[in-house]
């Protein structure tokens, strides 16, 4: 299927004689069709990537289509952040900054957000972005056919009000909600089925050219890029075909990036001429209570649970720092973060002191119990784990093992993914590993709402901070209401925070300069790279 795509694909761009991507006149949906003339002869010897001057090679395995709201592939997504735009991006706090957007307007309530989007922005093909391409994009997010339905799961309506805007009304306000707007925009009538004859156009700085080889294409520079075009001349995607065949590109150099979301950095670690370049990630790894246990019912006890947590040894030698420590709900690497104590190891003593207030007390084998109506209650609890993940697992051995040096009875049971989140998602479970990406909109709610989560857990001052959270636009009252939130959480503890993970863009040292990745759009700063020949 690949040689196929690459052939008729190639074929195409030769009909339209977009090699240095200048604006090509009456390139629509409608004649696409014509574009596709039957594949040439095949070519099958294998050759070598041949570097060549001021240029920079991209791969990707698991090619379905170039379109980059519905590929399942990504390593075709990532390739694609270098072609298409979102509206915003975050910078290195995950405050979010305007791409393609020129900012929003709200109103007092927080559930109206006027989208205002950039002039002057230009489709590879020649076309001018406007807000019907805006609003296309959401019709089709919003439709359930993307991978992106969550980033709009909050709109309840929308519509354009001019070429330039578009009127947004949420379900329930939420605090930055234009950082959620960081999918990638497609042009208005963008075919949306799986194609793999799919022709990119994107406003990114780098478009589609033409093929070079059955297994290469290319993407130039694109000559009317909105902030000036980029220093690299143009981009070679390798089609690797196999996941084994890409590491082995990207080892040899003869891909020139890639990224953590790609390659599990707790398994390989580049070496020689790749680098690694961090970025925070969004994603919280977490201890989660059942607090309709009788064992956990109490919030001392939870807090004094995870006041065992050694979160500092684990990111060190359980992770190899892939990640920060935290004890709040906050990311340490947001504008929002607000623990100053910056002191993650275990704390027996508090741990002590807030199980004794809660009852607990050690035995003549120094194991926890306290007496519940004349009977003994023994600390003994299973901590559920998804034995499909190495790293969980060993997050949840350290755990125990520290939790057992304690006093504490805890047993690891690790369970395949379907089976542990059946057992989660029916409370039939002690103590769980979790993970779950939060929106780029800092929103705990999914974990904390009084709606349902997996915690049995219901604190409605909670859902009334996050609505104000989503009526304000000054920094530091929301901040202070972030500080809110986080103390409620802490001091009820349905879950204790362990880490946020950290993310890296991998490159070779073909690229000497200007790579600042960023979550979500970790590509974002490519028209400034800068190559060694």
């Amino acid at each position: 299927m690949i040689k196929k795509f690459v052939r008729t694909a190639a074929a195409a761009a030769a009909a339209l004689s977009i090699c240095g991507c200048s604006a090509v006149t009456g390139w629509i949906d409608a004649q696409r069709d014509r574009l596709f003339p039957p594949p040439a002869e095949e070519t099958t010897e294998e050759q070598n990537v041949i570097k060549k001057p001021n240029t920079i090679n991209a791969g990707i395995y698991d090619f379905d289509t170039f379109n980059p709201l519905i590929t399942k592939s990504q390593s075709v997504r990532e390739a694609m952040e270098l072609v298409y735009e979102p509206l915003y991006t975050l910078d290195s706090e995950m405050k979010p900054v305007p791409v393609l957007a020129e900012g929003v307007e709200k109103s007092a309530d927080g559930r109206t957000v006027t989208l205002n989007i950039k002039q002057g922005i230009t489709w590879h093909d020649g076309d001018p972005f406007t807000a019907t391409d805006v609003a296309y994009t959401f019709r089709m997010i919003r439709s359930g056919v993307t991978s992106y339905t969550q980033n709009l799961a909050n709109v309840a309506d929308y519509i354009m009000t001019g070429d330039y805007s578009v009127q947004i009304t949420l379900a329930y306000s939420s605090p930055s909600f234009e950082a959620m707007l960081t999918f990638p925009i497609v042009k208005y009538q963008t075919d949306m089925s799986v194609n793999p004859n799919y022709v990119p156009n994107g406003t990114g700085p780098f478009c589609y050219g033409t093929k070079s080889r059955v297994d290469e294409m290319y993407f130039g520079a694109f000559e009317n890029y909105r902030d000036g075009r980029a220093n690299i001349d143009a981009m070679y995607l390798q089609m690797a075909g196999t996941y084994e065949k890409y590491m082995s590109m990207l080892e040899a150099s003869e891909i020139d990036f890639s990224s953590s979301d790609i390659v599990n950095l707790m398994e390989y670690m580049p070496k020689g001429r790749l680098k690694l370049h961090d970025y925070p990630e969004n994603r919280m790894i977490f201890l989660g209570f059942n607090t309709a246990n009788p064992v956990l019912s109490g919030a001392l006890t939870r807090q004094g649970v995870s006041k065992l947590i050694d979160r500092g040894e684990i990111v060190d030698s359980v992770i190899f720092s892939r990640g920060k420590p935290s004890k709040i709900p906050i990311n340490p690497s947001s504008y929002l973060y607000c623990d100053e104590n910056d002191n993650f190891e275990a704390d027996e003593l508090a741990a002590n002191g807030l199980l004794g207030d809660d009852g607990w007390g050690p035995d003549e084998d120094g194991k926890f119990v306290r007496s519940v109506n004349g009977s003994a209650q023994r600390m003994s609890l299973e901590l559920l784990t998804n034995s499909d993940n190495s790293e969980q697992t060993s997050v949840a051995d350290s755990i125990a093992e520290n939790m057992n040096k304690f006093g504490l009875i805890v047993s690891v049971k690790g369970l395949p993914y379907d089976q542990f989140m059946q057992r989660v998602s029916s409370g039939n479970y002690d103590m769980f590993i979790g993970e779950v990406e939060l929106p780029a909109s800092m929103e705990l709610s999914q974990l904390t709402s009084s709606s349902g989560n997996y915690f049995a857990y219901r604190n409605p001052e909670l859902d009334t901070i996050t609505a104000q959270m989503g009526m304000t636009a000054d920094e530091a009252e929301l901040k202070a209401l972030f500080k809110q939130y986080s103390d409620i959480v802490v001091n009820d503890a349905p879950f204790a925070v362990i880490y946020y993970k950290t993310g890296s863009l991998i490159s070779s040292s073909n690229v000497t300069d200007g790579i600042d990745p960023v979550y979500v759009w970790r590509y974002k700063n490519c028209p400034k790279w800068r190559t060694a020949s």
